[in-house]
C-alpha cells in the first residue's frame, strides 16, 4: 500500500457526519495515475452508484498535505458497502471514521491502521 495514504488531509463538504462513515474514491484505480477526464468519469460512476443512499453521500476529498494531489470521493455509511465499492472501483484502500477516529483499510489484505483523530486530518 502506498505510504502516502497515511499522510493525508481531507476536506468534507457539508457537516461532518456524527455517525461512522467511510470515504471511498474511484480515482486512480490500482494506484495508477489516470487522466483528469478518466477520473471525472469514474467519479461520476461512483456517484451514480451512491444515488439511492440515505442519507445522501457528502463529497469528501483526500489530498496530499500541500493539496497538489487530490482525489475526490464520497462518504458511505455502511462499512461492507464501502469495501465492496472500493474493490469494484479497483481502489487499494479506503478510509473509515469510527467515533471520530480516522482509519486506513487496505482492500487487498484487510490490513487496518488507526491514523488518529479525524479533526487532525481535516482542512477547510
Amino acid at each position: 500500500m502506498n505510504p502516502a495514504y497515511r499522510n493525508v488531509v481531507i476536506r468534507v463538504e457539508g457537516k461532518i457526519p456524527s455517525c461512522d462513515f467511510s470515504i471511498v474514491t474511484a480515482c486512480n484505480p490500482k494506484g495508477q495515475i489516470n487522466s483528469k477526464e478518466s477520473n471525472r468519469q469514474a467519479d461520476q460512476k461512483l456517484r451514480d452508484a451512491l444515488a439511492d443512499l440515505t442519507p445522501p453521500p457528502l463529497r469528501a476529498t483526500g489530498m496530499s498535505p500541500d493539496q497538489s494531489h487530490q482525489e475526490p470521493g464520497w462518504t458511505v455509511w455502511d462499512l461492507d458497502e464501502s469495501i465492496r465499492l472500493g474493490r469494484e472501483f479497483q481502489q487499494e484502500a479506503i478510509y473509515r471514521v469510527t467515533r471520530g477516529t480516522l482509519h486506513l483499510i487496505a482492500l487487498n489484505t484487510a490490513h487496518h491502521e488507526t491514523l488518529g483523530p479525524l479533526k487532525d486530518f481535516l482542512v477547510h
